[in-house]
């Protein structure tokens, strides 16, 4: 049985944890990914915890690229950066999997602020997603 495949580059636990558990239920496996390791939403103007580092989001996505994954990935999901060469990094990702399959979409949140709140992410980070990802998106969910 073909087993369908997504990758998830994005922060939150709480939310990773839900789109995991629905996914998996559906019979569809995830490799998910984090950017960041926050005790709160950012946008709420203080937070405890770290950035993943850019490296450490390449080395993941390589480790599964070295399995001859990335032709079985049907599509992949960003959201939340944390820093903006996590950008480059979710773009070489999506690169290298429609090229191993050109099928597969790639799904942007550009999670960089809000109506209210304003920008909650650097400028170099909502520059990144409008210049690299959003451009490069079959489907782009903004929330606002």
């Amino acid at each position: 049985m073909h087993r369908h495949r997504i990758l998830i580059v994005e922060d939150s636990p709480t939310m990773r944890q839900l789109l995991v558990f629905a996914l998996k239920r559906l019979g569809i496996d995830v490799w998910p990914v984090d950017t960041v390791r926050f005790s709160n939403h950012p946008g709420y103007g203080s937070w405890q915890g770290t950035v993943t580092e850019a490296d450490e989001v390449t080395a993941i996505v390589d480790g599964i690229a070295a399995r001859g994954m990335f032709a079985e990935c049907q599509a992949v999901l960003s959201g939340y950066l944390g820093k903006a060469a996590t950008g480059t990094v979710v773009d070489d990702a999506v690169t290298a999997i429609k090229q191993a399959n050109p099928q597969a979409l790639f799904c942007c949140d550009p999670v960089m602020g809000d109506g209210v709140e304003g920008l909650y992410v650097a400028p170099d980070v909502a520059a990144a997603i409008a210049t690299e990802l959003i451009p490069k998106a079959d489907i782009a969910v903004p929330n606002a």
